[in-house]
């Protein structure tokens, strides 16, 4: 993000008030521009600091300025207090700066992560299969080999989506809108209908499901994590349950259930561990989290007395 110019507005301050403004300025931010009209900050991409009257009831929008931080100034303000005020505002507008190229980093790593990481990778991961259907089965050192660096590319794959999510979700708020879960549970169920069939694994579901108000591509990257996580933690041919339930406050409540090994202690903190090399779960379960959040809802895990984990997560009804 290239750094804007920075300019001090002064709105409606009494002359006293803006006299001391000014001198306090000179002192804080010499290098900032210094008006009262809206008007002289245009044709350059400005920050812009306001200082206006405390007791203004409504501040018009100005039409400049990638970045707009207020400062209200009481009429009963010293010098002193101008100038103070306007030193605490003007770290408040360097952070603000600081917070958009932040986010500016943030939306070029997920970029980087989505395309210049993904494609080189899928070149490796092609030629990799390639060689495996090359391959004679007789070879089975070799083909083992392959397996290995295949699996290795996947997860690989895997991994640099969800860090692209998570760079890309930290800074673009979704946009809801009524989704019909009924569409997307079966979209993501046929996506993952390979491994579900390389694992000799069970899906079941309910006859029905409800709309909720929801995203619905992240709602599909949510339920893929989720079904994935399952036919991969659920044991030898993995039998899934989907279900849900309406909850009080027009809330929607959906569960995946498995009979695998259950989550053991990482029922405390399964949406959390981001880090730890062990956490075979932790990754996809926090881009879970992070999806549920973005939705406002919240998530629950426990493991069942039959045997297995038991994730639900809550969701708005439509």
């Amino acid at each position: 993000m290239e750094v804007p110019a920075t300019a001090l507005l002064l709105s409606g301050l009494a002359p006293a008030l803006e006299e001391a403004a000014r001198a306090a300025a000179a002192e804080i931010c010499p290098a900032a521009l210094v008006c009262r009209d809206p008007s002289a900050l245009t044709g350059t991409d400005f920050a812009v600091l306001r200082l206006l009257p405390a007791e203004t009831e409504e501040v018009p929008a100005l039409a400049i300025g990638t970045i707009t931080f207020l400062c209200p100034i009481p009429a009963a303000s010293t010098a002193a207090d101008v100038r103070a005020l306007l030193r605490a505002g003007w770290r408040g507008l360097e952070l603000a700066l600081e917070n958009a190229s932040y986010e500016g980093t943030l939306r070029s790593l997920g970029r980087r992560m989505a395309h210049d990481l993904r494609t080189p990778l899928g070149s490796a991961l092609t030629l990799g299969q390639l060689l495996q259907e090359i391959t004679p089965a007789a070879q089975t050192d070799v083909q083992g080999f392959l397996a290995s660096i295949v699996r290795s590319a996947e997860r690989l794959r895997e991994l640099i989506d969800k860090m692209s999510f998570f760079a890309k979700s930290a800074i673009d708020p979704l946009e809801l809108t009524p989704v019909a879960l009924g569409e997307v549970v079966p979209t993501v169920q046929a996506r993952v209908a390979l491994l579900a069939q390389r694992k000799s694994a069970r899906i079941s579901g309910p006859p029905s499901w409800p709309s909720v108000l929801g995203n619905a591509p992240a709602l599909e990257t949510l339920w893929r994590h989720l079904l994935t996580n399952a036919l991969e933690h659920g044991g030898d041919a993995p039998q899934i349950e989907l279900d849900w339930r309406a909850e009080p406050n027009g809330w929607i409540r959906c569960f995946v259930r498995d009979r695998g090994a259950g989550l053991g202690e990482q029922r405390i903190y399964p949406f959390e561990r981001l880090h730890a090399v062990t956490n075979t779960r932790g990754l996809g379960l926090s881009v879970v989290r992070r999806i549920v959040d973005q939705h406002g809802g919240s998530c629950a895990v426990a493991d069942r007395p039959e045997g297995g984990a038991e994730i639900s997560f809550t969701l708005r009804a439509a």
